[in-house]
């Protein structure tokens, strides 16, 4: 029987679905799309102030790598893509960039904030000053941030009384006492003095295992408490002296320079390591001092300043 060639196209027609459709079921799958990656973040945030106003802390995220500086310390770690992720996560759930970051302004030493939070096309500048409580959105970034790390390592002390400078804090009326943050509050007199300003400065500490005020505080505090014309002092007896050396006068003698290197304050050469014996010895010493003059420099037979009172 001869076959219609209608049959024939239809017949040929299956045939090539057939194939086709194997040749797709059999074949290698599409490529998937690729994944939504996360858009780049960014973040500089700044913690400062608290009691005594000395305290600093910064975070900084930026090209996989989180970096925190605390109290003059600086510590790096490479972040992971699922961290940046998460973190990325709660920035967009929370409403960060849209939700107020300070609950009220009526906060006494609180922390103040600065900085600014990008991600992909989005930022927000972050300006909290210290009257100005953070929200619960600010909070959880700084909770976050912190967890993240990383964190300073740090060497217990048995007995000791701090571990690191966060545990000490300033305490009294004006600030002046620095005690661990587990003692109690002391309580002093309320009153203000110039000085005082030099508690700001670096703040209290933790050293060798005890709370104690930095270096540049005491410093600052001895300057404070320099007669009036100390420095003016110092400066012109170290001058005069150099140029009684330049002119060859021999100071090995310890010769009095000046009984009037400024009004009320004498200069005077002597030893160092101090040699009683020479150096008290009345026809070494400026004999205004005591009666014209009650404030004296000594300075050694190089110039340089031994002591001044």
């Amino acid at each position: 029987m001869t076959m219609r060639p209608s049959v024939l196209v239809f017949g040929f027609v299956l045939v090539s679905i057939f194939l086709l459709s194997g040749c797709l079921s059999s074949g290698k799958n599409p490529s998937p799309t690729p994944s939504t990656q996360v858009a780049i973040l960014s973040i500089a945030l700044n913690e400062s102030g608290g009691i005594s106003g000395s305290f600093f802390k910064s975070w900084t995220l930026f090209n996989g790598t989180s970096t925190l500086v605390q109290q003059g310390k600086t510590k790096s770690k490479a972040v992971s893509a699922t961290e940046i992720a998460s973190l990325a996560q709660y920035l967009s759930d929370s409403g960060f960039f849209s939700k107020p970051l300070a609950k009220s302004n009526r906060c006494a030493d609180c922390f103040a904030y600065s900085g600014i939070v990008q991600l992909g096309g989005q930022r927000r500048d972050i300006q909290l000053g210290g009257n100005d409580v953070a929200s619960e959105t600010l909070d959880g970034l700084i909770q976050r941030l912190s967890e993240l790390g990383p964190v300073f390592s740090t060497v217990v002390t048995p007995g000791a009384e701090c571990q690191m400078d966060a545990d000490c804090i300033t305490s009294g009326c004006s600030g002046t006492l620095c005690q661990p943050k587990s003692a109690p509050s002391s309580i002093t007199t309320c009153e203000y003095r110039n000085e005082y300003a030099c508690y700001q400065s670096d703040g209290c500490i933790c050293q060798s295992g005890r709370c104690a005020w930095s270096q540049s505080t005491i410093q600052c505090l001895g300057d404070f408490n320099k007669p009036t014309g100390q420095t003016d002092a110092e400066r012109a007896c170290q001058s005069s002296c150099l140029q009684q050396k330049a002119a060859g006068v021999d100071l090995t003698t310890s010769p009095c320079i000046s009984n009037a290197i400024i009004s009320g304050w004498v200069c005077d050469v002597a030893h160092s390591p101090r040699n009683d014996v020479i150096d008290n010895d009345p026809a070494n010493t400026c004999p205004a001092y005591g009666s014209s003059a009650k404030h004296f420099v000594e300075v050694d037979g190089n110039c340089q300043l031994i002591r001044a009172a």
